[in-house]
């Protein structure tokens, strides 16, 4: 059996959606569905009051990777599947989970992959295209866990961290590649996300992101693993190049060297051809030019949070010794 923990807190919005494409595809006595609410202050614990599931409410907002470690406990089946409050999973989810644990070997974990071809505006279509185009071009087997759609063997699990930290899925994936636990990425996996960013709500996500990215960096040594795998957890090469190269382009702009500046600029659209290339298949002409304004204001914003939290927990471990 496969217990299916969806964790929330105020997804009122999606909750519906997400358990009823889960409940679609599930056979009688084949699965359970455990929903942990996060002390939500809207109506999501009503909402999973309709369906036929376990509802967990938690006394307080501990975040998801507590909500996550609550619906373990109560967990029955062998494999267990979390999936996000904003995720609608497809028809074929459940029988690919079970013939990935099937294999001989088979893995600890699986992660799936966002859907491309989904979002309610320009801006959440951005960034499902950007994290289809990120996975699917990861090897099959990897070191990081992806929280929206990750399953897990009951008996090799590691607890999230109970706090609310940004990257708590990043952050389990380094604890598993350190207990050498094999995780797989099934690129048949994919999901729906229904979550819908404005330009304000995404920039602040790119920024949160690498602010707690930087910490697991220097905790995990992340330097090694770029040297020997061109990529740190889900963050490939490229995407750590041009986290350098735009905004010295810009400081280099500012100081009038406008040579260097053109330089790195064509140096950073380099490290997002393939990408775009990409978009350019997927999405018209005027969505692949807004996507080429978006992504130096995109990647400027995580630039600033990787520094801003380079700085901050360099400061930090100063401070403790």
């Amino acid at each position: 059996m496969i217990s299916i923990i969806v964790p929330v807190y105020n997804g009122e919005k999606t909750l519906g959606h997400c358990l009823s494409a889960v409940f679609a595809n599930i056979r009688e006595g084949a699965a359970e569905v455990i929903v942990v609410d996060d002390k939500s202050t809207d109506s999501s614990a009503d909402i999973a009051k309709r369906y036929p599931c376990t509802l967990i409410e938690l006394p307080e907002n501990k975040g998801s990777g507590a909500a996550r470690n609550a619906g373990m406990e109560k967990a029955r089946g062998d494999i267990v599947l979390f999936i996000d409050a904003d995720i609608v999973i497809n028809g074929n989810t459940l029988g690919i989970i079970k013939e990935d644990f099937s294999r001989n070997p088979g893995p600890s974990a699986v992660v799936g992959i966002l859907d491309a071809e989904c979002g309610e505006n320009f801006f959440s279509q951005y960034k499902n295209c950007y994290m289809n185009y990120t996975f699917s071009r990861m090897p099959s087997y990897v070191d990081f866990l992806f929280s929206s759609i990750l399953a897990v063997r009951k008996s090799e699990y590691l607890c999230f961290k109970s706090d609310k930290f940004k990257t708590d899925d990043t952050e389990l994936g380094q604890r598993y590649k350190l207990a050498g636990k094999v995780i797989f990425l099934d690129k048949r996996l994919t999901v729906q996300h229904l979550k819908k960013y404005t330009l304000a709500s995404l920039l602040k996500n790119e920024f949160q992101i690498p602010f707690c990215w930087a910490k697991l960096f220097v905790k995990y040594m992340g330097l090694s693993d770029v040297l020997s795998k061109k990529r740190f957890a889900h963050a490939p090469l490229r995407q750590l190049a041009g986290l350098m190269m735009l905004p010295c382009a810009g400081i280099s702009a500012l100081f009038g060297s406008l040579y260097l500046a053109g330089l790195l600029e064509i140096l950073f659209i380099s490290t997002q051809a393939g990408f775009l290339k990409f978009l350019i298949k997927k999405r018209t002409p005027l969505f692949v030019a807004k996507a080429l304004l978006l992504i130096h204001l995109d990647v400027l914003f995580m630039s600033a949070g990787a520094v801003s939290g380079f700085v901050y927990y360099g400061f930090l471990c100063l401070a403790i010794r």
